[in-house]
């Protein structure tokens, strides 16, 4: 009698179990048919800092020299372009500063000037050189300056001063420096759609470090036309 009373209690465990988990399993059948899969949430990018130009400042960047040679040239000018090259001097043409071009991608190369480069182009004395050229195509103005005789030299290209017509460039380009050097004025013209003469003025009071665009419309922008001898070309 104990023994049937016991085989009878673990077979009603046994069913008891065997009913829990088929209710449990059903449980989860019927919730995993129901369960719709969410979207995960996406991160939203943090906004891009806005970025402006400053279309005024001017970048430049170093370009190494070379030393000054002997040129087998005659000339009572202080520049020569000899072997495709173009040459300064400082001291009447005993020696010959080399100007070098300017690898930097997407910059002008003087190289490439030589055709258009006149003595406006140029201020040199014993102290400071700088050449202003490019401008043609989608190439900006640049200009190429040393105070160590050719040692070193920096280039700084004026953004927004391309002219984005690769036949024709500036007609003129005009540097110099005043005030002991410290004072440059710069200026390019060029043929207007309409015919008339174009002219860019820039102004620097750090030596040549960086240049300021000048408008028409400013007192300076007379000044720095009658400092050229440019009366007449106008920026309109």
């Amino acid at each position: 009698m104990k023994v049937l009373k016991i085989s009878l209690v673990g077979l009603l465990a046994l069913v008891l179990s065997y009913g829990a988990f088929k209710v449990s399993t059903d449980t989860i059948a019927s919730i995993n048919s129901e369960y719709v899969a969410q979207s995960p949430a996406i991160a939203e990018a943090p906004p891009l800092p806005e970025v402006t130009a400053d279309v005024d400042k001017i970048m430049s960047h170093p370009v190494p020299g070379t030393k000054e040679a002997v040129l087998p040239v005659d000339t009572e000018q202080d520049y020569v372009m000899y072997e495709t090259e173009l040459f300064v001097t400082v001291n009447e043409g005993e020696s010959w500063i080399p100007v070098p071009d300017d690898h930097e991608l997407g910059y002008a190369r003087i190289s490439d000037y030589l055709d258009d480069i006149s003595r406006s182009n140029m201020y040199i004395s014993p102290g400071n050189i700088a050449i202003v050229y490019g401008g043609r195509g989608p190439e900006n103005i640049s200009i190429l300056r040393t105070d160590s005789r050719g040692q070193g030299w920096s280039v700084g290209s004026i953004s927004r001063t391309a002219t984005q017509d690769l036949e024709h460039g500036y007609e003129e380009m005009h540097i110099d420096f005043i005030d002991s050097g410290q004072t440059g004025y710069l200026a390019a013209v060029r043929d207007g759609e309409s015919g008339e003469a174009e002219t860019l003025i820039f102004r620097s009071v750090n030596a040549g470090v960086t240049w300021d665009s000048i408008s028409s419309g400013d007192a300076l922008y007379e000044e720095i036309m009658a400092h050229f001898d440019l009366r007449g070309m106008r920026n309109e």
